[in-house]
Order: C-alpha cells, then sequence, then structure tokens
C-alpha cells in the first residue's frame, strides 16, 4: 500500500493486498495483487500513485492487479454505482470480466412469497452444533475464498453469523448476516 504526499499532505493512498493463495486457501493466483482501494485529490495524482503501486508489484514478482476481489475484501468489484472510478480504472487500461456481486437487502418492507414448498426444510440463524454441516456445505459449495472467509467470521462471530436452510442435520443453503 502506499501514499503520494506533495508539501506534506497526502494528496492519494492506495490499499493493496498480495493473493491469499497458498496462504490462506488453494485456488487462486498466487501472482495476482487486489487493489483494494484508492483515492485521490486530482487524477494525476491517481495516475501517479497506480503507476507506483504497479512498480512495486512488479518488483515482488506480481504478474496482475485486479480492483477487489480479495479476502475480506472492501468491494468484490467496482460498485455500479461509482463511475468516476471505472472510468478511472479503464483510463488505467484495467479490463471488465464479468460482474462480481455481494448482495445486501434492507428488509424493512420484505414480505416472504406467498407460496413457497419448504416441506422438510428448516430456517433459521445457525447454532454452534451446525459448525460442521456448514463448513461441510461450504467446502463442497464453495471450496474458495468464501469456505474460508465464512469459517473465519464464525470463528470470531459465533456460528448464528449464518442463517441456514438445513435438512436434518445437512446445511443446504445459507445467508451471512451482519451487524452494522
Amino acid at each position: 500500500s502506499q501514499v503520494l504526499v506533495e508539501e506534506g499532505r497526502v494528496v492519494a493512498f492506495a490499499t493493496v493486498k498480495k493473493s491469499a493463495t497458498p496462504s490462506l486457501y488453494a485456488g487462486g493466483d498466487p501472482d495476482r495483487y487486489h487493489l483494494q482501494s484508492i483515492a485521490f485529490e486530482r487524477p494525476t495524482h491517481g495516475g501517479e500513485l497506480l503507476d507506483a503501486v504497479l512498480r512495486t508489484i512488479r518488483q515482488r514478482g506480481g504478474t496482475e492487479l485486479v480492483f477487489g476481489q480479495d479476502s475480506l475484501h472492501f468491494f468484490p468489484g467496482v460498485p455500479q454505482q461509482c463511475g468516476m472510478l471505472k472510468g478511472f480504472l479503464e483510463l488505467a487500461r484495467f479490463e471488465t470480466k464479468g460482474q462480481t456481486f455481494d448482495l445486501e437487502h434492507d428488509l424493512s418492507a420484505y414480505a416472504p412469497p406467498e407460496r413457497v414448498d419448504a416441506s422438510g426444510f428448516e430456517f433459521r440463524r445457525a447454532k454452534d452444533q451446525d459448525m460442521g454441516a456448514i463448513l461441510e456445505f461450504f467446502a463442497s459449495e464453495f471450496p474458495l475464498r468464501w469456505s474460508y472467509d465464512i469459517r473465519a467470521k464464525m470463528e470470531v462471530e459465533g456460528a448464528d453469523t449464518v442463517f441456514g436452510m438445513f435438512e436434518g442435520d445437512r446445511c443446504h443453503g445459507f445467508s451471512l448476516l451482519k451487524d452494522w
């Protein structure tokens, strides 16, 4: 991560993470770096700072820089409402490759659908005894970063940070809950 200082003032900063592969989980690109955030007063500051970040990454053997998508990320990708950021990154020759989503929803006006066949399933906050079933579900369905991130979150905040869809002692789905 780097800062750009002009006349004793920080005018730009960028935070960067090295890939979590293989140190935290397998399956990613160990030579990939993740631009986690970038802010600057003027576009020239941003360009100057990004050039310095890229030089540092190359010196360390990095072959790719992506925006977001790091473990415990701030952003999974460029938020849709950040058009100026997207434009800046495109000018810096970043390419858009698909879309990445973190889903969230305001539940204050939510009403469940009238007809849902949920016979045999239980929808509830997870309990400590569900930890094995949840981890088994993640190992099967999301074996890379999500499995690592969810395990770490449950170890810190407890199993009830997951709202699950359970059938007996098996987990079939989840929603990650956050307390803002």
